[in-house]
């Protein structure tokens, strides 16, 4: 029995040393990816970067579920700065979504241009994704910036984001406001054109500072 105990000790100590090195190898990756120097074909799009609250409303014709929603999307460097991957997580929707979460990859890619006249080669391009726990899947090369202003167009968006609705293209536009503000919208080309499906505010969360010795309290300080 003695011996049992011991393995089981041993076994746990393990899981918590691999674990604990796990840990670290995601603050080291964490630290390396934040840290690289973004693709040029993103760099216009660094706006897009940090932590934010978002207050979305969506057009009820639109959505079976919810009418509004709030949450958390943090948008973060990645991939030796070639990519710049977001995920929002809901925290309040105005009816339950349950457990609502998508993920987003802004990431550089080349695009071919032999075939337009006078261009020929290779440039750098944008390419979006987005897939949710909705079953919502989407990908496109179409992405433009303008003033500000990131603007994606898919071709038959995959998934149910329009409930009876015939929706040739989904279009979804980024705004830059301010360094701490962004707007989002998004609209569905129907049979009566361009609609309105969502819209939503950004706004940035201020990083919260570790606090120091002296910041804390007395009793804290001596543990």
């Amino acid at each position: 029995m003695r011996k049992l105990y011991v393995a089981v000790a041993c076994l746990a100590f393990s899981l918590t040393c691999l674990a604990a090195q796990q840990g670290q190898e995601r603050e080291v990756r964490g630290a390396r990816a934040t840290s690289a120097e973004l693709s040029p074909a993103l760099k216009s799009v660094a706006f897009l970067e940090g932590r934010w609250r978002v207050e979305q409303a969506m057009q009820p014709q639109y959505s079976d579920k919810s009418k509004s929603a709030s949450g958390v999307m943090t948008i973060e460097r990645d991939l030796n700065g070639n990519a710049l991957i977001g995920r929002f997580e809901a925290t309040r929707t105005e009816q339950r979504l349950g457990e609502f979460e998508g993920h987003l990859v802004l990431a550089a890619a080349k695009t071919d241009q032999r075939a337009q006249a006078g261009a020929p080669g290779q440039s750098m391009g944008l390419s979006l994704f987005w897939v949710d726990s909705q079953g919502n899947a989407s990908l496109t090369q179409n992405v433009t910036l303008a003033d500000n202003k990131l603007t994606a167009i898919v071709d038959k968006p995959h998934g149910g984001m329009a409930q009876g609705e015939k929706i040739q293209q989904a279009r979804v536009t980024f705004t830059k406001v301010s360094d701490d503000k962004m707007e989002f919208s998004m609209e569905a080309q129907t049979q009566r054109g361009w609609e309105k499906v969502a819209t939503a505010s950004y706004t940035r969360m201020q990083e919260q500072a570790t606090p120091t010795a002296v910041d804390m309290p007395p009793a804290q300080q001596r543990q």
